[in-house]
């Protein structure tokens, strides 16, 4: 089965989960077992259906032997903060048209792909030190313009994540390609920011490991 795409409100987005994986609906059915494929942001979306707790006692839980993530950005991605700042542009959509976007509730999903609690991934290029910024820190979500209420979603699902609470009747396998270009950080200086990317490899062959 392949799927794409405060704490309360959260569960409840999440058990919608449920009926768009439809689950229930396959064991209903006759499925004796369920593999669920993630691709990307559909990795995060499903390792919180299998690690929330919301769904441990539901009868087709158990039904789930597997997980297969593809490209799936565990600890988030700083490219996600580039188009929220409104410094990427992509598939015909412009920089101020993926800030529009990004920072619309409505459309929470660029901010829990965010970079997870931890992760150095903006940096002060004003400081000589160039210290790494928090962008959970209240002053420096203030600073670079991010939603504070779409910030408590995206710490939600990291903080969901990071507690280690995979069930043990899933296998996980996790596959990550290597040779693909992105945004690997985003420097904030003064009047200008400037984004740090990797080149890709467009002679090597896609490998997943």
């Amino acid at each position: 089965m392949i799927h794409r795409e405060n704490e309360r409100s959260e569960h409840q987005k999440i058990r919608g989960v449920a009926y768009t994986l439809t689950i229930e609906k396959q064991v209903k059915a006759g499925a004796k077992s369920i593999t669920i494929v993630g691709h990307s942001m559909g990795g995060l979306v499903s390792r919180l259906l299998l690690e929330s707790g919301v769904f441990s006692n539901e009868p087709w839980f158990k039904k789930i032997i597997s997980f297969i993530a593809l490209a799936t950005p565990h600890l988030g991605a700083p490219l996600a903060l580039a188009r929220i700042l409104g410094m990427d542009s992509a598939l015909g959509i412009s920089k101020s048209d993926f800030k529009i976007f990004a920072n619309n509730p409505k459309y929470p999903t660029a901010y829990q792909l965010l970079p997870a609690p931890g992760e150095a991934a903006c940096w002060d290029i004003s400081v000589r030190s160039l210290p790494a910024l928090d962008i959970y820190d209240s002053k420096v979500a203030a600073r670079l313009g991010l939603n504070t209420s779409l910030l408590k979603r995206a710490r939600y699902v990291h903080d969901t994540l990071g507690k280690n609470s995979a069930p043990g009747n899933v296998r996980y396998f996790f596959f990550a390609g290597t040779g693909h270009g992105t945004v690997t950080r985003v420097n904030v200086g003064i009047g200008a920011n400037v984004l740090t990317s990797s080149e890709p490899d467009l002679k090597g062959v896609e490998r997943y490991q």
